[in-house]
């Protein structure tokens, strides 16, 4: 009895020294995430798009360069979280790391990582993300860009615009190469118009 109390007594000593010292500055990494998934995720990796705007009668009224960096990173919650762009440096969100099951999202301090991309994943799949449901509407879409062609896994988020006069459909298409990143993005917005943006050039370490 005084040999498995003495035992009892170790393993308890050995459960407390890990959590002390599991802690901000020292934590420990239980899940595997980070720079390995579908969007690769390193300080320095970056996406130049071609950003064109349409109004609703098809005119252009914007084109220019978009950058997106990966700038910094941070643990927290026992996951690596990366910082992409710097307009929200200020605030460190959003945040954005990659998971076993796909690509995550979170907004704010308080808010809960969101699966923004599952990963792996098959045509049809269907999940929720930032208060609407986006489908995985192919797994074999060929974008052609001045890179090249690339053939993509295209998400796809569609949901009633409210403000638009008649409500109208908006819809959001990303199209994906994994361990590449994002390809093309596209909005459509019954109140604004057509957001297109289309990758130019990437850098990845």
């Amino acid at each position: 009895m005084k040999k498995q109390t003495t035992f009892c007594l170790i393993i308890l000593s050995l459960i407390f020294l890990i959590f002390a010292c599991s802690n901000e500055d020292n934590p420990i990494i239980t899940i595997a995430t980070g720079s390995d998934g579908l969007i690769p995720l390193k300080v320095g990796n970056s996406w130049t798009y071609q950003a064109t705007i349409y109004d609703l009668d098809s005119n252009i009224t914007f084109q220019g360069t978009y950058l997106q960096e990966v700038f910094a990173s941070v643990v927290s919650e026992n996951l690596t979280w990366y910082y992409i762009d710097r307009e929200p440096e200020a605030k460190q969100y959003p945040r954005y790391t990659n998971k076993e099951d796909g690509y995550y999202e979170k907004f704010s301090e308080n808010g809960i990582g969101e699966l923004k991309f599952r990963y792996p994943c098959s045509k049809g799949d269907s999940y929720f993300f930032s208060d609407h449901y986006t489908n995985v509407s192919s797994v074999d879409t060929n974008v052609t860009t001045t890179l090249g062609t690339f053939t993509c896994i295209l998400y796809r988020r569609e949901y009633l615009d409210l403000f638009s006069n008649p409500p109208q459909s908006s819809v959001t298409e990303w199209y994906v190469l994994p361990e590449i990143g994002i390809i093309r993005t596209y909005y459509f917005i019954p109140s604004y118009g057509t957001y297109n943006y289309e990758l130019s050039n990437y850098i990845l370490n």
